[in-house]
């Protein structure tokens, strides 16, 4: 079925393009953030693996495609509903080609999809204490922010959790800043949305009312 459908070279992004793209799916589809981990994760090992098998005819590189498939496949492995199905993602990038992508994503990794980070480890580690495991959508940002720097997501999970608990008590820790930031222009978006307003009016009109407060 999928020969049927148009198929050309993925054009390639760097690396940070990439992890941006599988975050915004991510947030689209409601996902879990140790999945959107994870397709970052296969998408490295994808890139970086060596080149053994002549059969290959998909290059190694970062690109959109890259990052909905693998969107798509931790997805499947880890979720019960959002973006979980290959046409869908074949479809949003126009590009046939996300189908052999995805054969070869899944054979490079031996047909195996390992969901093991630093959420998962705070999800163990919350279900051993019998804690609720709700984590606010700060983890959202931090998880980019660590997923932004491959050394630092090869990391130990705990040793990764350590720092980011010593940089938290040392107000350094940039993900909560970032999440703020994030929270405050999604609500002025969604009003501007609401109301059929220019999204600069919106935030004047809050700038104004601030500086009436103070």
């Amino acid at each position: 079925m999928y020969q049927r459908e148009e198929q050309f070279d993925p054009i390639e992004i760097d690396r940070e393009e990439y992890v941006n793209i599988v975050f915004d799916l991510g947030l689209l589809h409601c996902h879990g953030y140790d999945s959107i981990i994870a397709a970052v994760e296969i998408g490295d090992k994808f890139v970086i693996s060596p080149k053994n098998d002549t059969n290959d005819i998909i290059a190694r590189h970062y690109s959109s495609e890259l990052a909905h498939i693998t969107t798509v496949l931790a997805s499947k492995a880890n979720e019960d509903e959002g973006y979980i199905f290959t046409k869908k993602a074949v479809d949003d990038t126009n590009n046939g080609l996300v189908y052999k992508m995805e054969w070869e994503i899944c054979r490079s990794i031996g047909f195996h999809i390992k969901i093991d980070n630093f959420i998962t480890f705070i999800g163990k580690t919350l279900h051993l204490t019998g804690t609720p495991i709700v984590l606010s959508s700060v983890f959202w940002d931090l998880s980019k922010d660590i997923c932004m720097n491959r050394e630092l997501l090869s990391m130990d999970p705990f040793t990764i959790l350590t720092g980011c608990l010593l940089l938290n008590k040392m107000r350094k820790l940039r993900a909560i800043k970032s999440n703020k930031q994030r929270v405050f222009f999604e609500i002025m978006s969604q009003m501007a949305h609401e109301y059929e307003l220019d999204l600069n009016d919106v935030l004047q009109a809050y700038i104004n009312i601030k500086r009436i407060k103070d």
